[in-house]
């Protein structure tokens, strides 16, 4: 006899489109889970990256204003590249947390995503002005060092900075394209800000051809301050148009010059990824096209967060500043240590001192 069926059961078998719509949403769930653990983990590195970058360049800023010794006409430079960090650290990298954190803000405003891409230009290009001004510089400080010290005034360095600044705004805002498109908060790239023949001029031009001019000025650069310091005369005289009084001061000028060329191959090292992805920006593989954007992209943003470590390391006088203002109670106490050893202090061996302490060992002739 057959077995008779339980009427609340059903008999129904699940379809093979139900089951492949099951797999389908249970995937969508999966990768917008994945897509936001990935989102949070980006926005926790960009406020770090922020931290950094804020904190460090104010700190160089505090450094060249507070100390005299740093007023050098080299530092303008310095303090124009910090302004470029920290203004990038308020502008850029908070409108990019926000296209992690609150997307249905960032879709909403296609304005955010011009303002990141037209900015992000901006400060890219004062970045790669400033240090081919600076390269220049240490180039003539070097070889017209004579011409240098009368030309290049504080006052006219100033200016001239303030001339990279004015053409870096002008090629940044004039050839972006606000027209408020629901399209660019979808896929928020340079392309979409610009056209595509201004990626190519903005990436071959503007950056990778300064950054050349840049490597072969501190080619010359070194190869000039090593053949002054090897032929300059002990006795005085001058030898190709030096005199040994100027000494120490070429000095100075080769040891920046130094610092020059390893800050400019630290800005190739983090930015030359980003300007290859930017002119490869073509993948169909969407996977190792997001991949390689974010990497160059945190790569691009650990110069500013990192240039305050690197000028601390590398220069001497920054260091020392960096120290006082970050251990004030240590830098108390060394100077309260080193006037015990000044000129003039009490505690100076004086050599009548030594004459009165010593003399009843001498006979009385």
């Amino acid at each position: 006899m057959a077995p008779r069926m339980d009427p609340t059961v059903s008999t129904t078998m699940p379809s093979a489109t139900d089951i492949s719509e099951s797999t389908a949403t249970d995937g969508e769930e999966l990768w917008r889970s994945v897509t936001s653990v990935g989102d949070t983990i980006n926005a926790i590195a960009f406020g770090i990256l922020i931290l950094f970058t804020a904190f460090g360049n104010l700190l160089i800023l505090a450094a060249v204003f507070k100390s005299k010794n740093l007023r050098f006409r080299t530092h303008f430079y310095i303090v124009s590249l910090s302004l470029a960090n920290l203004l990038m650290a308020g502008v850029v990298m908070p409108l990019r947390v926000i296209s992690f954190v609150e997307k249905s803000t960032w879709f909403a405003n296609p304005d955010l995503c011009e303002t990141y891409g037209s900015f992000f230009v901006l400060f890219c290009t004062v970045t790669v002005y400033t240090l081919a001004a600076m390269s220049l510089d240490r180039y003539f400080s070097i070889s017209r060092y004579k011409w240098y010290q009368k030309f290049l005034t504080n006052g006219r360095t100033f200016w001239f900075i303030i001339l990279c600044w004015s053409v870096a705004i002008l090629v940044s805002f004039v050839f972006a394209n606000f027209d408020n498109n629901a399209e660019k908060s979808m896929d928020c790239k340079l392309s979409k800000t610009y056209t595509t023949a201004y990626v190519y001029v903005f990436v071959g031009i503007e950056v990778l051809t300064p950054v050349v001019f840049m490597l072969i000025l501190q080619w010359q650069v070194m190869k000039t301050a090593v053949s002054h310091l090897h032929t300059v005369d002990v006795c005085g005289r001058q030898i190709k148009n030096l005199d040994y009084a100027d000494f120490p001061s070429i000095a100075k000028e080769s040891t920046w010059s130094k610092i020059v060329v390893r800050i400019t191959l630290s800005f190739v090292i983090f930015w030359i990824p980003r300007c290859i992805f930017l002119l490869l920006d073509n993948s169909n593989t969407a996977g190792i096209h997001d991949v390689a954007d974010g990497l160059t992209e945190i790569m691009t943003y650990c110069f500013p967060a990192s240039f305050a470590l690197l000028l601390g390391y590398w220069s001497k006088e920054f260091k020392e500043e960096f120290t006082n203002m970050l251990c004030p109670y240590a830098c108390y106490q060394r100077n309260k240590d080193m006037k015990k050893y000044r000129m003039g202090d009490s505690n100076k061996v004086k050599p009548s001192m030594m004459y009165r302490k010593h003399s009843k060992n001498f006979p009385i002739s």
